[in-house]
């Protein structure tokens, strides 16, 4: 392929007829004489008003009238977390915590139940799932697709699909 040198002389004679068109347009300009005829005085003003000073400041919006109550509410749930903290660590006894403590009482990586209550017509159960979470069950409730089938005084019965699970208190 062969290099073609750039139609210059083309352009430029295009670029001087665009400003010779324009040229065509421009306002005519007026005698030495004409100018010197309007008085400064005269010329149009903008008109200005003056601004006071506190109106270029910006201003905040008022608090709005619950902003006490939600940091009040805020101190009192950090005051709460505090409070469980201690009671939980409040136990400093070795004899008392291990006989509060069962070990491996549970197995964590399954349901399992952590208590029974309510009357033999109304029984519910308290489990614990395999995220950690607790769930309150009664008769025929459905949790993790587990359907209670029956609670018993010391174990709940699970039913999914064709799969039948008998959950019992840790001894």
């Amino acid at each position: 392929m062969r290099f073609k040198p750039f139609p210059m002389r083309r352009t430029l004679s295009k670029c001087l007829m665009t400003l010779t068109l324009l040229a065509a347009f421009s306002p005519p300009v007026l005698p030495a004489a004409a100018q010197d005829t309007v008085a400064p005085s005269e010329a149009p003003r903008p008109i200005i008003r003056p601004v006071p000073d506190d109106a270029l400041t910006p201003r905040p919006r008022p608090r709005p009238a619950s902003l006490a109550e939600r940091a009040q509410a805020i101190l009192e749930a950090g005051r709460r977390a505090e409070l469980r903290a201690q009671n939980a660590a409040s136990t400093r006894n070795p004899r008392i915590n291990a006989a509060a403590t069962i070990d491996d009482g549970i197995v964590l990586d399954s349901i399992a139940l952590i208590g029974v209550f309510g009357t033999e017509e109304s029984r519910r159960a308290l489990l614990r799932m395999e995220t950690g979470e607790f769930v309150r069950v009664s008769l025929g409730a459905t949790v993790d697709g587990w359907r209670i089938i029956a609670i018993g005084p010391e174990e709940v019965r699970l039913l999914r699909a064709r799969e039948t699970r008998l959950v019992r208190l840790p001894e």
